[in-house]
């Protein structure tokens, strides 16, 4: 009976000796939440050499910070991760597979994170599988500004004219640029289309942030519309804050062509259609344009051509015109797959190249060209 009981009396020591090794075991699976206080790995600090950064700096990308941070109670089996805030979502700032100090420091280019605020670090203290210790933040703020008022440079566009034709299809978009000086971090860039009452409606296309760099290429959307009277495009700078109008900028462009339905037409039509211009037209590079052709009644640099396409199949396409030797710009963005249009000639060309690219929905882009030759010999025209 005791010989029984010893053996039950070791039995169970064994179970307690391996139900102890089972939860110490779960216990490190786990750590550091089970550790000893003063075992608990942490960051000790996170800290940059500037707390201000001028906006102009930051803007022109010549700013620079150089961050430091220290970690407590860590070792291999801990990583940081290092980022900065863009937009809404956070970006590494170490080289890829980079794996950084536990201790230590670098030097850090400083970028506006385009959403009207300041720039931000975080440093982030991991387990080697990724579970997060704890995290610090550096937030540098702008240094007061001594300048004047932000204020528009340029707003412009390579686009001479509006065809009625693409108005009526209500979908155009004219590829627009601008550039602002004395941009300060409150400044909102607003374009807006305005009419002969003086009333106003938004011209912006839908986009993924409210925030736009001082300098760039964008879009403005002019109202479906058959009336001829110009199109006049506003440019406002806003203290995004209290709606204060820095500066304002308008863009006019006059109403051409008369309404017209286009067909697909081979290019031998093209050409006994056209009259006092010369015209070339390229083979597609594959895929859905079927016609690309110009015509005209004056041919003559300060007349007009008419530009036809067909590309069904295709979801949108942008128009881009090139004059001599000078590069391709873009005069409009997402027109119809199917539609017509009337351009002026560019005065003292000799030759302009209007290409076509077709966006399909699976994203191919489809291009192709007609070339135009003025025409001063105008005993060629239809007499």
């Amino acid at each position: 009976m005791r010989r029984a009981a010893g053996r039950l009396f070791l039995l169970f020591i064994l179970i307690a000796t391996f139900a102890g090794v089972v939860s110490a075991a779960s216990n490190d699976s786990v750590a550091p939440a089970l550790q000893s206080g003063a075992l608990l790995p942490a960051i000790a600090s996170f800290s940059a050499d500037s707390t201000t950064v001028n906006y102009a700096d930051v803007e022109a990308g010549t700013a620079q910070v150089k961050l430091t941070w220290n970690t407590i109670n860590t070792n291999g089996q801990y990583l940081v991760v290092l980022e900065a805030y863009y937009q809404n979502y956070w970006v590494s700032l170490a080289r890829p597979n980079e794996a950084l100090p536990l201790n230590g420091s670098r030097t850090v280019p400083v970028t506006l994170p385009q959403n009207f605020g300041a720039p931000t670090f975080r440093l982030t203290l991991k387990t080697s599988m990724g579970q997060v210790i704890g995290q610090q933040f550096v937030t540098l703020s702008y240094a007061p500004s001594a300048q004047d008022a932000p204020g528009i440079v340029s707003f412009t566009t390579t686009v001479k004219s509006v065809d009625t034709n693409i108005l009526l299809q209500g979908n155009t978009r004219l590829a627009v640029s601008w550039e602002i000086k004395n941009r300060t971090p409150d400044t909102l860039i607003r374009f807006e289309e305005v009419f002969a009452d003086g009333s106003t409606v938004s011209a912006e296309p839908p986009r993924h942030s409210l925030w736009l760099p001082s300098k760039g290429d964008g879009a403005v959307i002019p109202r479906a519309t058959a009336s001829k009277d110009d199109l006049v495009f506003r440019m406002s700078l806003v203290n995004v804050n209290d709606g204060t109008v820095y500066d304002h900028a308008d863009l006019t462009l006059p109403v051409i062509g008369n309404v017209v339905a286009a067909a697909p037409r081979s290019q031998s039509q093209s050409q006994a259609n056209t009259q006092g211009v010369q015209t070339q037209s390229l083979l597609a590079n594959g895929g859905p344009v079927t016609d690309f052709s110009a015509e005209s009644t004056n041919g003559a640099p300060g007349g007009s051509v008419v530009l036809n396409w067909n590309a069904n199949g295709a979801d949108n396409v942008d128009l881009l015109e090139t004059v001599g030797d000078n590069g391709p710009k873009t005069l409009y963005i997402q027109l119809p797959p199917t539609g017509s249009m009337t351009l002026p000639v560019p005065a003292d060309s000799p030759e302009i190249t209007y290409t076509l690219h077709a966006h399909a929905a699976n994203g191919d882009v489809t291009t192709s060209e007609v070339n135009v030759t003025p025409s001063t010999d105008q005993s060629s025209g239809g007499g």
